[in-house]
Parts: C-alpha cells; structure tokens; sequence
C-alpha cells in the first residue's frame, strides 16, 4: 500500500515537470541498457542464457522508450505518460540494487 502511494505522489509531481521526468526516464533506459539483466544464483543461466536475456531486456526497454516517446509526440495525459515512466524508472531501479546485492554464482 505504501509503495503505491508513494508511486502515485512522485507521478502527480513529475507530471507537473516533464523535464525532470524525462531526463530520469532516459537515465533509467540507459541504465537498462547497460545493465540487461541480472543472473540471480537461483537461476543458473548459462552465458548464452545470460546473453540472450539482455538482447530481450534491452529490445523491451527500447519499445518502452518508443511508446513513452511516441505518447508525449501525440499529446497524451501527463499523468498516464508518468505512470509508464515511473514502471520504466522502478525497474531500472530494482536491476540496480539486484546488481549492487548481487550473490556469487557458486559451480
């Protein structure tokens, strides 16, 4: 309940500024990109899996990227175009405390 709260606030106020919302959107895309993925040592993936998990994660962050853009070029409702933002945001987010948390793979 309190993370939806708080998701809810931060996008009436980033709405209310779509410069900031935009520059930490394209901070968080190009996180993801960088990024891709993150190999949990309950998942096991191989290199190929690793590999192929990134490709995917960094075409879904392009499309995101592309409909974010492509709802701001038709004049869609700020607030919806912040919602999409803050998800993008929010999992750029959790990619990185997934990395900074990471646990050693053990063979």
């Amino acid at each position: 309940m309190v993370s939806y709260l708080v998701i809810v606030i931060i996008s009436e106020k980033l709405s209310e500024h779509p410069q900031w919302l935009f520059a930490i959107v394209l901070l968080a895309i190009t996180g993801i990109g960088l990024i891709g993925t993150a190999n949990h040592p309950n998942m096991h993936m191989t290199s190929d899996e690793l590999m192929e998990s990134k490709k995917s994660a960094r075409t879904i962050v392009l499309l995101e990227g592309c409909i974010i853009l492509g709802c701001v070029l038709l004049d869609a409702d700020m607030v919806y175009v912040s919602y999409m933002a803050i998800a993008v945001i929010l999992c750029a987010a959790l990619l990185c405390i997934a990395k900074i948390f990471k646990q050693e793979v053990k063979e």
